[in-house]
């Protein structure tokens, strides 16, 4: 038994004297390939694109599948998207009192010739849409649906 704790307390001792690096030790380095991602590079995932209306119009990017042709509130910044079969939807925020941003709304799709059907919704050049708007921290948080093929 004594010998074993001779032989643990050299192995111990002996250990610990070496450990530390010696301050003119020269470290060894060794070369390494480029890790396999190294490369990775999202720029052709294309999954949505900026929109380009001007000065104050909708800030964000919109899905690819958004139809371009439907006019957006404005000024507004893009919150979220959905894409479901048949249709598309946005969320927008808008600095506007909610009031404002549905007059704001409403006459740029009668500029753009949409008309408002019976039901709320309105439409032109083969789109159907619907908005909501509601209040939201004393802004404007419009949801625009667009009906798609």
């Amino acid at each position: 038994m004594k010998a074993l704790l001779c032989v643990l307390a050299i192995a111990v001792l002996g250990c610990g004297a070496d450990a530390a690096p010696r301050p003119d030790a020269e470290l060894e380095t060794t070369d390494v390939t480029a890790q396999p991602d190294a490369t990775a590079s999202l720029a052709g995932d294309v999954v949505a694109a900026p929109r380009a209306e001007g000065a104050g119009a909708v800030a964000g990017a919109l899905p690819s599948d958004f139809p371009r042709d439907v006019p957006l509130p404005s000024p507004s910044s893009l919150v979220d998207f959905s894409s479901s079969p048949g249709l598309r939807s946005l969320t927008l925020e808008s600095p506007l009192a909610p009031e404002a941003a549905r007059a704001e709304y409403e006459a740029r799709l009668r500029a753009a010739g949409f008309r408002e059907d019976p039901r709320g919704g309105w439409s032109a050049r083969g789109h159907a849409l619907s908005f909501s708007v509601e209040s939201f921290h004393g802004a404007a948080r419009l949801t625009v649906r667009v009906a798609v093929p």
